[in-house]
């Protein structure tokens, strides 16, 4: 659903839709991606949580706002936190590929574009 709350607001940017028009869905896409990232951190199991993570930044990565992609740097974030995402860093070398480090990486990289970092 969060998807759909950012797709519309893509739509109707393009379509030259009022400024408070805009606003107000922006503020229904944060608000239900805040929303959904405090479900997933407590009632999910770890690993399903992580994909869930994954998938949602994915998607959201994908309709390519910049207004969101302080949402998307939260979710990387979350995902590099992950209970899994530590395991993982924990189990293998510095020269095996750990998904934590990517995650933070693009976080990084995402704040930086905003210069907000």
């Amino acid at each position: 659903m969060g998807c759909y709350y950012a797709l519309q607001f893509k739509e109707k940017k393009a379509g030259g839709a009022s400024a408070t028009d805009l606003m107000e869905l922006k503020e229904m896409t944060r608000d239900y991606y805040a929303r959904a990232l405090e479900g997933i951190s407590t009632r999910l199991d770890p690993v399903d949580g992580a994909k869930i993570l994954h998938m949602t930044t994915t998607n959201l990565l994908m309709v390519k706002e910049p207004e969101f992609n302080s949402i998307a740097v939260e979710y990387m974030l979350a995902l590099a936190r992950s209970p899994v995402a530590m395991v993982e860093f924990c189990t293998k070398s510095e020269f095996q590929e750990r998904g934590s480090s990517y995650n933070y990486a693009a976080a990084l990289t995402m704040l930086k574009m905003e210069d907000n970092w």
